[in-house]
């Protein structure tokens, strides 16, 4: 019955609207007006749309009230016979208001509708079971009239304008889809969404918890839980992640430059490099400002959470209130200049970016990142060996002096160069030793009557077909070496940060006496051990094919596909809605006991999630997709294209 009434109340809205829709001017009502046109799209007409919309009528706008029964027209849809697109655009001012304002209260309603569709949909389907009929007359039209009326596909379809809302691993596929493939380093994205995954928690365990949970377990007197033993400790630590992700960002920008030098394809490196530099700061920058202007806007209406919460770590981070509209834009356009300065002197100008302080990192992503494809110019051209061993010192030098956002990147360049080089990419190869050289040792040594160059050649040859023992041991042990340098590592990375009891915490006091003097007298003993750390993280998963399933997996690999999306946004998301939403669960549930302010902050994770998700998905569909494209449209417009050479011929034509 309520099902039936909300149909009855959209087929109503529409025969109300419908006539004033039609007074208003077309496009064709005065064509000298283009120039001022303000054009309101068809939200409705996306190739996504259900079946609905392409069955209505191209006729007349207004149809019988037996029409409606099958197919009735929808506001904006399907105007006039002169609009063969089928899509109405008001060409005035006032028309264009109109139609802003009428379709508005459609657009609520219309959602209303579909979430009452949702929420009813496992009933429905229990209904169809024994009363296919009144399954069937539950359908948002005839045309889905059928007891498997509430499947997901056909619900998708019912979704219309709201599609794009829909997270991308919930679009149905067809069942004749070809499947994806994955890139031999597909690993290194699904690693790149575990580390943000990781870091969403930590900046969410700001808002849920105390400072105390972040300290080393047994530091302090009192203060023993069991988030703070490690491994445990890295669901909610946000720096260990951000060392890997450095390295992973190294690695992926040196990929395709050092692949191209090995091939002695150098101009082609040269121009991926120059490519690269061009395209990083739209890459890094243009979606991070757009999302901090949603930020600033909701900052001037006070939708920022400040109030009634204590006790946790960071109650509040709230960017500055300025009393006027245009005050707060001027504040936000000198934010965003000083983050996004590519001249900036300061390495973490980032961290005083009030909008979103977790932003910190892009401002060093760029620095770095300039300093790599630096390195990849000066070394383009070198042997690979003698590449590698300029960046090892050069890695060392900033290791030693505390540079260790430069150290993480100049050390994924060198693992990406050293993967290559134990695979062999670009080594010519070698020929085969004839038959004759693997004779027993005696006779090639003796050689009954061949010269004496030749049983040396052949000895060679021998020598070079056994195997060395050391790397026999490292093929045949490669997934126990890789996967135990792979949990050693996570103990490292473990290791509490220095303000945190990192040199009184048991099991890292002995790793605090081995620091360098020189980082132990800055207080930098975690700028020590975590680079470290992630280096040989990186590398062992590299190394270990076994370790690269666990990251190829579909859903680390979804949470690479969102993690840049999901890293700008979700410090909007925790402390505006996130602050209202774990406000509400801890009243609903109390905080008396750990169980029960457990089971709010529980409640509220949920929320919080699934909008960081959905936000991030459409957000990477849209903005971030837009970014890699504005970066490579100026790119190739702004490029002088080579003229082909003119090549003589060898040998004259007859």
């Amino acid at each position: 019955m309520a099902n039936a009434a909300l149909r009855g109340l959209r087929r109503w809205a529409h025969d109300q609207i419908q006539p004033i829709y039609d007074q208003l001017p077309t496009s064709d009502t005065n064509d000298n007006e283009k120039d001022v046109a303000l054009e309101i799209s068809d939200v409705g007409s996306s190739g996504g749309s259900s079946g609905e919309g392409s069955s209505r009528s191209s006729g007349s706008p207004r149809t019988s009230d037996h029409d409606h029964s099958t197919s009735f027209t929808r506001f904006g849809h399907e105007r006039s016979g002169s609009n063969v697109s089928g899509v109405h655009r008001p060409r005035t001012r006032l028309g264009a208001l109109a139609a802003a304002v009428m379709f508005l209260p459609l657009l609520v309603l219309r959602f209303v509708y579909l979430a009452w569709m949702l929420v009813t949909a496992p009933f429905r389907r229990i209904v169809g079971v024994f009363f296919p009929s009144a399954s069937a007359g539950a359908s948002l039209s005839p045309a889905h009239a059928s007891p498997a009326s509430s499947s997901w596909p056909e619900t998708y379809e019912r979704l219309e304008e709201f599609q794009a809302l829909v997270p991308s691993f919930l679009k149905p596929v067809a069942a004749n889809a070809p499947t994806k493939r994955l890139h031999p380093t597909a690993w290194l994205d699904g690693l790149r969404g575990v580390a943000a995954f990781f870091v969403v928690w930590h900046h969410a365990s700001l808002l849920w918890f105390g400072w105390h949970l972040h300290s080393g377990y047994g530091s302090a007197e009192g203060e023993r839980y069991i988030m703070q033993l490690p491994f445990l400790r890295l669901l909610i630590s946000g720096p260990p992640h951000v060392a890997v992700f450095f390295v992973i960002s190294g690695y992926a920008l040196s990929y395709k430059p050092l692949r191209l030098s090995r091939q002695g394809r150098t101009n082609e490196a040269s121009e991926a490099i120059g490519s690269s530099v061009f395209r990083r700061h739209t890459r890094l920058f243009l979606m991070p400002v757009f999302v901090s202007f949603v930020a600033c806007m909701l900052t001037y209406l006070d939708l920022y959470g400040a109030k009634n919460w204590k006790g946790v770590a960071l109650p509040s981070r709230r960017p500055p209130q300025a009393s006027t509209f245009s005050g707060q834009l001027k504040h936000w356009l000198a934010s965003v200049w000083q983050l996004t300065n590519p001249f900036g002197k300061e390495l973490n100008r980032g961290g005083t970016f009030m909008y979103d302080q977790n932003l910190w990192t892009l401002p060093v992503e760029f620095d770095c990142s300039l300093v790599l494809f630096l390195c990849q110019a000066a070394f383009n051209r070198f042997r690979p060996r003698m590449r590698m061993l300029f960046m090892s010192i050069i890695a060392a030098f900033a290791l030693w002096y505390i540079y260790w956002q430069v150290f993480l990147f100049l050390v994924g360049m060198l693992i990406c160069d050293l993967h290559f080089e134990l695979e062999g990419v670009g080594t010519p190869n070698k020929e085969e030793t004839p038959s004759s050289a693997t004779d027993d040792f005696d006779t090639v040594l003796i050689g009954p009557s061949a010269p004496r160059a030749r049983n040396i050649a052949r000895l060679k040859g021998l020598v070079k077909r056994i195997p060395h023992p050391s790397a026999a041991f490292f093929h045949r042990n490669r997934n126990l070496i890789g996967i135990s340098l792979f949990i050693v590592s996570l103990y490292v990375l473990s290791i509490p940060d220095a303000g945190r009891g990192a040199a009184k915490t048991p099991g890292y006091r002995t790793l605090a006496a081995w620091a360098p003097r020189y980082h132990r007298s800055k207080g930098a003993l975690d700028a020590w051990y975590m680079p470290l750390a992630a280096t040989f993280l990186v590398l062992a998963i590299d190394r270990t094919p076994s370790l690269q399933k666990l990251f190829m997996h579909p859903f680390p690999q979804y949470l690479g596909y969102i993690s840049f999306s999901m890293y700008v946004i979700h410090g909007t998301v925790i402390w505006t809605i996130g602050h209202w939403t774990v406000r509400k669960t801890v009243a609903l549930t109390g905080s008396s006991t750990q169980l029960r302010y457990g089971l709010g902050i529980f409640m509220c994770a949920i929320v919080v999630w699934t909008i960081i998700v959905v936000l991030s998905d459409l957000v990477a569909r849209t903005l971030d997709k837009k970014a890699v494209a504005v970066g490579q449209t100026l790119y190739a417009k702004c490029i002088q294209k080579e003229e082909p050479k003119e090549v003589l011929p060898t040998r004259r034509v007859e």
